[in-house]
């Protein structure tokens, strides 16, 4: 079900509002239609990417502790996360060895080791994993990781993890979602790249290095404050966003629409 029958009628009422004046030519203030709603998408656009990412943990944490997966062993796993990744999942399923060895299903045994990753030695002491950002080593497609340590007989055997295409769950959202071409989503990392946008082109990119000093610095009060709301520029037409800090990754979500200009224009 789509976010906008969830909301209804108030979600329903800002967008027509939207609509309406967008046919007109007149785009309305943030202060009389949109913001009065903004907090309801944002909190919307929060709860579908949490939800996301924790099924997933949840459904990592299940396999885990299967004996297959305990055994450590690939050939003994391959099949039952084969059913998982091909029957809910949007990315790849890997199993890590405590020496950085690791599976996935597509290749087997790979080639590099994952004990390179910041994310690697915190998953073999036992803590679980979400919200760092890689390229697929076996995909190269921007993902985010979700890993659980594995245990047997209380000693940490291993790693199961995924890693979820941000290029994907952006669409998911953005078709839950279902905006006016004239509203945009996403969210930052603490370190200031863009895990999730409407225009996924823009995944993985600083929005501090787009070449709008007035994106730069809204970009920068945002990595520093909870939550809030900034207005800049971006690829001449002006931004009006409000944003808050997940809990769940640490990530600053934004939510904002797109003075003036077509309703087409795309970006930040």
């Amino acid at each position: 079900m789509k976010i906008r029958q969830i909301l209804k009628p108030a979600l329903l009422l800002v967008l027509s509002s939207v609509a309406i004046a967008s046919a007109a030519d007149q785009i309305p203030s943030p202060s009389s239609c949109f913001k009065e709603y903004e907090n309801t998408i944002l909190s919307s656009f929060i709860a579908l990417t949490e939800q996301h990412i924790r099924t997933v943990e949840h459904e990592l944490a299940v396999l885990s502790i299967t004996e297959e997966v305990k055994s450590a062993d690939w050939e003994k796993m391959r099949g039952i996360l084969r059913t998982y990744q091909d029957s809910v999942f949007s990315g790849i399923v890997w199993f890590a060895l405590p020496d950085g060895n690791y599976y996935t299903l597509d290749t087997g045994l790979v080639g590099k080791k994952l004990s390179e990753r910041k994310y690697f030695p915190g998953l073999m002491s036992g803590k679980s994993v979400v919200g760092d950002l890689v390229y697929s080593r076996s995909t190269r497609k921007k993902s985010v990781i979700v890993a659980v340590p594995v245990k047997r007989d209380g000693k940490v055997v291993g790693g199961l993890g995924a890693s979820v295409f941000l290029e994907d769950l952006s669409q998911r959202i953005n078709d839950a979602l279902s905006l006016p071409n004239n509203l945009l989503f996403y969210a930052l990392a603490p370190d200031g790249t863009t895990t999730l946008n409407r225009n996924t082109q823009l995944n993985f990119a600083d929005p501090r290095t787009q070449g709008s000093e007035s994106l730069r610095l809204a970009a920068e009060k945002m990595l520093t404050t909870t939550e809030g709301e900034v207005a800049y520029e971006f690829e001449k037409r002006p931004r009006y966003v409000i944003y808050r800090t997940s809990a769940l990754t640490g990530w600053k979500f934004a939510v904002g629409i797109k003075l003036g200009g077509s309703a087409s224009d795309g970006g930040q």
